[in-house]
């Protein structure tokens, strides 16, 4: 299977993410599931697990350095096409994040997932626009670099 554009891209991100909690522990248990569920190891399955991002967000704080940045961009991802690509609940999403790093990786994966899903980066721009002071030079920036890929 070819993984290319925005295809590859949320597929790499659930296995990222799936991969990212189970190497943390091997049992979870699902987020509105009885507690004696467990979720599938299966990386395939066990995104379902994930529902909530906040807890999400602290199994991707338990990941090695190299991965820990790509884990918080794949819900940044994902807070994006679970919005449909809406500024406002992704922002929200994000803002669930503690911290800098988690936050600024979370916008950075939501807002390359807006100018995929737009092919502008006019709704990437308004994302941008939108957040805290701090994290938007860093969101222009990844909006510059890849529509300057285009």
């Amino acid at each position: 299977m070819k993984l290319t554009g925005r295809t590859g891209f949320i597929a790499i991100g659930v296995l990222a993410v799936a991969a990212a909690g189970i190497l943390g522990s091997r049992v979870f248990t699902a987020a509105r599931a009885p507690a004696a569920a467990p979720c599938s190891n299966d990386p395939r399955l066990a995104l379902g697990c994930y529902g909530d991002f906040a807890r999400v967000f602290a199994l991707c704080a338990g990941v090695g350095a190299p991965f820990r940045k790509n884990c918080y961009q794949s819900l940044g991802r994902d807070a994006a096409t679970m919005s449909r690509d809406q500024v406002p609940a992704t922002m929200a999403t994000c803002k669930l994040g503690v911290g800098h790093e988690q936050r600024s990786s979370c916008v950075l994966g939501a807002v390359l997932d807006f100018v995929y899903y737009y092919h502008s980066d006019v709704q990437a721009k308004a994302l941008c626009d939108a957040l805290e002071r701090d994290l938007q030079q860093g969101c222009r920036s990844a909006i510059a670099r890849l529509v300057g890929r285009f």
